[in-house]
């Protein structure tokens, strides 16, 4: 289940990097990086 939320949470990341927004998309990316550490950690 986690597997799948990460692949979730990268196709939309890929989906809004086709919008040009860089300031959003890098915070997105930086809050996606917090998620994956956080799954992680949970994971362990």
């Amino acid at each position: 289940m986690e597997w799948t939320t990460l692949q979730h949470l990268d196709l939309r990341h890929v989906g809004g990097g086709v919008v040009p927004f860089q300031p959003h998309a890098a915070s997105f990316h930086s809050h996606q990086a917090l998620v994956a550490v956080a799954i992680g950690t949970y994971i362990v």
